[in-house]
């Protein structure tokens, strides 16, 4: 199957007309339907139901477009950036990190790299499953993230990049946004997320102010649980900073503790390209 033949799945698709698609894609009708029919016939099942004048998608046919759709955009990402390196580049960085508000100043970096090495193309790639995987099969030049999710990789080096401090999610209205920072005996009795989801750091600081008596405690499952129920008024959170930027109807609060989340850079212990070393300098750089 090559692009024209996707493109054509998935404008008739979408359209559901073998007449409208026809015009679109600037062919004859008997032409595509000719085309539909052999893809038809190459995979073995039908994508299509014809009744007479009207089509419609099958059930496999269904799962099958979402999957090409899925692979045709990821090939015109791969076009692109192929024609981005071709065009402007000689050396390409590829750095993985879970999200992109776990290094916020990226951007910085890049734009200083590119002051001295414009030919070194830097490629973000966000993922919050395997950025792991992706740097272990040499997918990733480097990534970032918290160091506790990065523990145990082999032929790895660690490069300390900055601690992130924690917040207390409140919601915007909440009389704790008048403190300049909010400290253990502002949250007596209040009710606290807790979750086995937390990071140890803030497990840590959880269960301090638990076995302290200071707070009643709710069980969240997940980060955008906590948004929900923190925006709704029914608790207070504790959260790494670096999730502020989706924070929405949330207030985040200094909070008077230690307790940080400790974010680095890894790189293999062998890697000694020059313009991956200065990239790693300009990550610390920036947030220096």
């Amino acid at each position: 199957m090559n692009t024209k033949e996707m493109v054509s799945l998935i404008e008739l698709a979408k359209s559901l007309s073998f007449r409208e698609t026809a015009e679109r894609l600037y062919m004859s009708q008997p032409a595509l339907s000719y085309q539909i029919a052999c893809l038809e016939k190459e995979i073995g099942f039908f994508i299509f139901e014809r009744n007479g004048k009207s089509v419609s998608l099958t059930p496999a046919g269904r799962t099958f477009i979402r999957e090409i759709e899925e692979i045709y955009k990821r090939l015109n990402e791969a076009i692109e950036r192929g024609q981005n390196f071709a065009f402007h580049y000689e050396k390409e960085i590829r750095i993985g990190l879970p999200r992109r508000s776990y290094f916020p100043r990226l951007p910085s970096a890049i734009e200083k790299l590119n002051k001295t090495r414009p030919e070194v193309s830097v490629v973000p790639i966000f993922s919050q499953n395997n950025i792991v995987e992706s740097f272990l099969k040499g997918d990733l030049d480097l990534i970032v993230g918290d160091e506790e999710d990065f523990r145990g990789i082999r032929g790895a080096k660690s490069v300390f990049l900055y601690d992130c401090p924690i917040r207390l999610l409140t919601r915007k209205e909440d009389v704790l946004t008048r403190l300049p920072i909010v400290k253990k005996e502002n949250i007596v009795g209040r009710t606290l997320l807790v979750g086995s989801a937390s990071r140890k750091n803030l497990q840590k600081l959880q269960n301090e102010l638990v076995k302290e008596g200071l707070v009643r405690t709710m069980n969240s499952d997940s980060h955008d649980t906590s948004l929900t129920l923190v925006a709704a008024g029914k608790a207070i959170c504790l959260s790494p900073a670096f999730y502020q930027a989706e924070g929405g109807d949330c207030a985040f609060l200094p909070f008077d503790t230690s307790a940080s989340i400790r974010i680095v850079a890894i790189t293999k212990k062998e890697e000694l390209r020059p313009e991956v070393l200065l990239f790693l300098s300009k990550l610390k750089e920036v947030v220096q």
